[in-house]
């Protein structure tokens, strides 16, 4: 996914520069490699939707005898007929990118590339939301917000269960023994498919109270 619109004030947030005003070297650096960043990106974009069979206790079966078992996940997914696995990566190069900055201690510049990269994550699931989300209308369905094992009460060992729904075959993103994918710049989530208001769970940041530089609105 190419012309992806990075926002210059939510990297200068995530540099840390939310209540103090950047000094203007700064600013044009972000914006430079902002400029740049298109040519970075090898993004790729996987996803399956599962059925849910059954609901029993706090164990959600799916389809594919996947088993989704957590207090935290039942109540994000509890009237959920379906769900949707994903993994999405930016592939290889904005890593050698990142990397390349450090070696030449540009150090700013790769924490710049770095926070870009974050940006770039999202937006790629929020259009992917959009796109899926246009769809479904169409049948009167709705999803949840994105649920990312690691967050919250959810454990990243999660991971595993998310990458077993694909056949290694299937994508180009591996994960290691400690739960870090590779290409370094990926992430895996999923969201819950079903009917009505109770698919409706609002903004992510709203399940978290870290006070973090990441935040977005007021929850």
């Amino acid at each position: 996914m190419k012309n992806l619109i990075i926002d210059s004030k939510q990297i200068l947030r995530f540099l840390g520069y939310g209540e103090r005003e950047p000094h203007e070297k700064i600013i044009k650096m972000v914006q430079e490699e902002i400029d740049k960043s298109d040519t970075y990106w090898e993004s790729q974009f996987y996803s399956k939707i599962i059925k849910v069979i059954s609901v029993d206790g706090k164990k959600i079966i799916l389809e594919n005898q996947i088993i989704l078992e957590d207090d935290f996940l039942f109540n994000q997914l509890k009237e959920c007929t379906a769900v949707g696995v994903n993994i999405v990566t930016l592939g290889n190069k904005i890593g050698k990118v990142i990397k390349e900055y450090m070696v030449k201690r540009e150090v700013m510049r790769s924490l710049i590339c770095d926070k870009i990269a974050v940006v770039a994550l999202d937006c790629i699931v929020d259009e992917k939301r959009r796109e899926l989300l246009e769809e479904l209308r169409k049948d009167n369905l709705n999803i949840t917000c994105e649920v990312f094992p690691g967050e919250s009460a959810w454990d990243v060992e999660n991971l595993k269960t998310l990458f077993s729904v694909f056949n290694k075959e299937e994508i180009n993103v591996s994960l290691n023994e400690y739960c870090m994918m590779e290409p370094i710049k990926s992430t895996a989530f999923i969201w819950g498919i079903g009917r009505g208001k109770a698919m409706d769970c609002g903004h992510r940041c709203s399940r978290c109270s870290n006070p973090c530089s990441f935040r977005e609105g007021s929850w």
